[in-house]
This record gives C-alpha cells, sequence and structure tokens, in this order.
C-alpha cells in the first residue's frame, strides 16, 4: 500500500483530512497488467487537496508481478472463481487469503470512504463481467470473426473479489468507482455520505458522553431529513433510552442506521422541504420584494435551473438577519465543512 499525504500548509482547511482507500492504478501507479496505469486527473484534482490517500492494487500485493497475464472472474457470480485468461491459473484462494489480510490494515486506517476501479476483476464494484466456468472454444466462428471466445461468450455480472471482501467487511462505508463518480449526482450523493461518514469517526474519537450523542442527532436532523425522513424518526426513538440502555452497542446501533440514512439519496424534493422548512423560522420577518424573490430562487432549484448552492446562499443571508434558536443555526446543513463545501461545489 502506498500513502499519500498532502501537508496541512498546503491544505485549504486546518481540519483532519478525509482517509480514502483507492485503487493504486487511478493515482497514477504503473500496476496495470500491462505496465501502464489508469490515472484520474478528474478525480485527483477534486479530492487530492482534502484527502489522505491509501493506495491498494490487489494483483500486485498478492504477487502476481507486472506485467502479467489478464484476469477474468468465471462461475457463480456469488462467488466467482478469479483465474488468468489463457492459462486458466485460479487465483481466487490466495486474492481472498490476501484479501482478508490486507482488510485488517486497512481497518487500522479508519478509513472513510474508498473508490475502486471500475470492471477489474479484483476491484470492480457493479457489472463486473463473471463468465462461464468452462467456455467451449468456438472453433471456426471466432477464426472468422476474430474475437476471442471470451468475447463471443455470453456473461452475468458480479463484483471484483478484494471490492466484495471489502464491502462484506465495512458494509457502510461509503464506496464508489471512479467512472461513476463523473455524475454530479453520483459524485453528491457519495460526498454526502462521506462527510457524515467523517463527522461520526470525528465524533467517536472524542470523549463520547449520552448528551453528547443527542446533541450529533440534533445537529444532523435536516440533513438526515434530506435523506431518509424514515431512519430519522427510528434513530429519534433508539435515542429514548440515551443515559439508561449501555452506550457502545447504543453507538453501535445508531451508527449503523446513521449510515444506512445516508446510503438513500437526497431528492431534490427533500431538500426543498428542508430549505423550506429553515427559511420558515426567518419568512416572517422578511420583506414581501424579499419572498417573492426567495420563492422565484426556490422554484428554479426545483426546476433544475439552479445548483442547490444558489437556495441555500440566500438562505443563509436571510438567517445572518435573522434570529434563530440554537439548534437551528448548528446544523450540519447549514455549516458544511470546508472540504465539504469546496467537493460539493468544485471552482
Amino acid at each position: 500500500m502506498q500513502e499519500h499525504k498532502n501537508p496541512s500548509e498546503n491544505s485549504p482547511t486546518s481540519q483532519t483530512p478525509l482517509r480514502l482507500g483507492i485503487s493504486q492504478c487511478l493515482m497514477g501507479e504503473k500496476v496495470r497488467y500491462d505496465g501502464a496505469h489508469k490515472r484520474n486527473g478528474f478525480l485527483l484534482e477534486l479530492f487530492a487537496p482534502y484527502v489522505e490517500w491509501h493506495a491498494v492494487c490487489p494483483e500486485v500485493e498478492v504477487g502476481m508481478g507486472i506485467p502479467r497475464e489478464t484476469l477474468h472472474l468465471v462461475g457463480d457470480p456469488e462467488a466467482p472463481l478469479m483465474q488468468t485468461t489463457k492459462t486458466k491459473i485460479d487465483h481466487t484462494d490466495s486474492m481472498n487469503r490476501w484479501s482478508q489480510e490486507r482488510l485488517d490494515t486497512l481497518e487500522c486506517k479508519e478509513l472513510h470512504g474508498y473508490i475502486f476501479k471500475k470492471n477489474s476483476p479484483s476491484c470492480g464494484l457493479f457489472g463486473v463481467k463473471v463468465f462461464p466456468l468452462q467456455v467451449e472454444d468456438s472453433g471456426s466462428t471466432a477464426a472468422h470473426t476474430g474475437e476471442s471466445t471470451e468475447e463471443q461468450a455470453e456473461y452475468l455480472e458480479g463484483r471484483g473479489l478484494f471490492a466484495s471482501a471489502f464491502t462484506d467487511r465495512f458494509p457502510l462505508l461509503p464506496v464508489e468507482e471512479e467512472e461513476r463518480l463523473q455524475d454530479p449526482v453520483i459524485r453528491d450523493h457519495f460526498i454526502s455520505q462521506l462527510v457524515m461518514s467523517y463527522r461520526w469517526k470525528t465524533f467517536l474519537e472524542g470523549e463520547v458522553k449520552p448528551h453528547g450523542l443527542i446533541s450529533f442527532h440534533r445537529d444532523a436532523k435536516m440533513t438526515l431529513l434530506a435523506h431518509s425522513p424514515v431512519h430519522y424518526k427510528s434513530m429519534g426513538k433508539m435515542l429514548s433510552n440515551v443515559g439508561k440502555d449501555e452506550l457502545p452497542p447504543l453507538l453501535e446501533a445508531y451508527g449503523q442506521q446513521l449510515m444506512e440514512a445516508m446510503k438513500v439519496p437526497a431528492s431534490r424534493g427533500k431538500h426543498v422541504n428542508v430549505i423550506q422548512h429553515l427559511i420558515g423560522f426567518v419568512s416572517k420577518k422578511m420583506a414581501k420584494a424579499h419572498k417573492q424573490e426567495w420563492e422565484l430562487c426556490l422554484q428554479q432549484y426545483q426546476d433544475g435551473l439552479c445548483p442547490r448552492l444558489v437556495p441555500l446562499t440566500l438562505l443563509q443571508h436571510h438567517i445572518r438577519h435573522g434570529s434563530l434558536p440554537a439548534w437551528v443555526s448548528q446544523q450540519f446543513y447549514l455549516a458544511p465543512l470546508v472540504f465539504e463545501q469546496m467537493l460539493q461545489n468544485p471552482v
């Protein structure tokens, strides 16, 4: 594994950086089967100022070398085998053993999330090709088309062996593939999960007391309502016995519900509901013209004509000139971390 740290004096935030695992080839390291890399400039430029990277290449670390024969998955998509494509050497057991050992070291790093390489038989998260266990040689057909038997074979879809082991060990940790992060909606959701993972782990690193957990839940209210009101309500009931129940199991159960809530994508409609709820605390003192401006801005966001940053900026303006209950001004939703603002609204 290679760790890539950014000196604090060069970072635009004094906050502890996000700790992210990443497929090593995405960092520009020449660890691919052909000795090449898959450096993702967009990803690195977006995240680098705020991240401590923990880079992993399963195939190199398990000892396959560079260059190496290509690999693919075969058999049952729920429990595929990893084989070399031509010589059919099986690397399943060695990869699975190594994965468990490697996850032990990553567990100590307290990662906030992980970014995987798409389509990789070791690192792919979604839709990795899983071929039939025995692909018959198609003889003259292959000769006439120039295609390999693998290209002609039907396949199912599964998950890379290391990615599968990772998500089994850390089911609540935010994970994504690099190409999917080009989609602004998926990227926004991933960042929201990362930020809550960061906040929760930071909270647990301090001196945790029952009243602190209640405060955390209060401050997370609007963020949770933007993702999953059902989870928020369930978590509130969970805290009704805080101070009576043992704290460690309560923290574990709460943390699980918290990250499950964040897995639910926040919709534009739920954001509108949250923003309307917040503006309600200052709208009574707003002039008619300001109310009309506000309603137009929120409608434009709802219609997809402007990003969420626009109504949130206007909301912050009115909040600064209004009197708010303390719990409202302390909402995570209204007080994003520095890197949260920059990642969700790149310049």
